[in-house]
């Protein structure tokens, strides 16, 4: 399934070309394609359905085209998510901000990512409202709401790392190229 609405596309990780059909989205919601790139990871690899941002930001860091914050040993989570942002910032204000987070979502949409442009609000799947962040959001959604977000389980597991994989290749094809999606 795919749906722009509002300046949201959303991509059902398992679809052929979903990974194609992300990097498009992504960079048609970058205005400028000259600027540096820095993805802002949300997660914590303690919960499973709050770990993409973490799989997704170890991956890219291995890319080292990018400026990576929020991976293994170094969350991004509640308890330094504004020191974060200010840092990210302070060193990298003029930069493009890609914002990756999980998220829950409807039973349908469990799978898919969703690509906004104008960033992402993390902590919302917990009842915390934080500030948003980021030039473009890409959250994958783990679980539907009716779920508790913070149990471990194993097809969260496999859920996380199949959409950090697609988010991740994705990434792979370029950021910053120029490609007409609809």
């Amino acid at each position: 399934m795919q749906v722009k609405n509002k300046n949201i596309w959303e991509i059902n990780a398992k679809e052929n070309g979903a990974a194609m059909l992300i990097n498009c989205a992504i960079n048609n919601a970058l205005k400028t394609p000259d600027k540096d790139v820095v993805f802002l990871c949300v997660g914590t690899e303690t919960v499973e359905c709050d770990k993409l941002g973490v799989e997704v930001g170890n991956k890219i860091k291995s890319m080292s085209k990018y400026h990576v914050y929020g991976s293994n040993g170094k969350n991004i989570d509640a308890c330094n998510y504004l020191a974060a942002v200010d840092f990210i910032d302070k060193m990298h204000g003029d930069s493009f901000i890609i914002a990756v987070d999980s998220a829950v979502g409807k039973p349908e949409q469990i799978g898919c990512v969703q690509v906004s442009e104008g960033g992402l609000r993390p902590g919302l799947a917990v009842g915390r409202e934080f500030e948003s962040i980021g030039d473009v959001g890409v959250i994958g959604i783990i679980t539907d709401k009716r779920s508790d977000f913070c149990k471990n389980d194993k097809k969260h597991t496999d859920i996380v790392k199949e959409i950090a994989e697609v988010i991740t290749k994705a990434v792979e094809i370029g950021i910053g190229e120029r490609f007409e999606m609809f």
